[in-house]
């Protein structure tokens, strides 16, 4: 069975746990770093890894490919698929780094997916308009955009599938 790694990137206290609690049905949040589980894309099973990377792991350079953390917790960072990339739209600080972020990944070539974050708050009491960030120049390389809410779990899931495939896509062509 292939093994897909997707790394899923926000600042702390993006929901990054709770994304992956979410979109793997976990009965609560993650205690490591890193969680795997079995998942079937295109009629093919493959051992899925979501590994949550803080934004301060990084030392970007918007004209480098991605640098990626050796080790977290002692663990060792494996070879990167793709790249969930999350912001929190009631924190316009969870913004600060991901156009740094976004060009790094571009420079890699791996695939990113820009995800707004606790959408279910109402848009009159958000800091970030996703519709505005998802638009802007700088996030034209993203693969998809996607708003999510806990609300609507199946959503968070279509971004996972809609990740993978262009992970695997990404594989092949390389």
């Amino acid at each position: 069975m292939e093994s897909l790694n997707i790394a899923v990137i926000g600042a702390s206290g993006v929901g990054k746990s709770s994304f992956v609690q979410r979109v793997l049905g976990l009965s609560r949040p993650p205690i490591t770093n890193a969680s795997s589980v079995r998942m079937v894309v295109d009629n093919v099973t493959y051992g899925v890894t979501l590994i949550e990377l803080d934004l301060e792991y990084f030392e970007l350079n918007p004209l480098q490919p991605i640098q990626w953390p050796k080790q977290i917790n002692g663990h060792i960072v494996p070879r990167v698929d793709g790249a969930l990339i999350l912001y929190d739209v009631m924190n316009k600080e969870s913004m600060k780094e991901l156009p740094q972020t976004i060009a790094a990944l571009t420079k890699s070539g791996l695939p990113a997916i820009l995800v707004a974050n606790k959408c279910d708050h109402p848009e009159s009491e958000r800091q970030v308009d996703s519709q505005r960030v998802a638009s802007h120049e700088y996030f034209k390389s993203c693969v998809a955009v996607f708003n999510l809410s806990t609300s609507s779990p199946e959503r968070a899931r279509a971004c996972l599938n809609t990740t993978l495939k262009a992970a695997i896509a990404y594989r092949k062509g390389n």
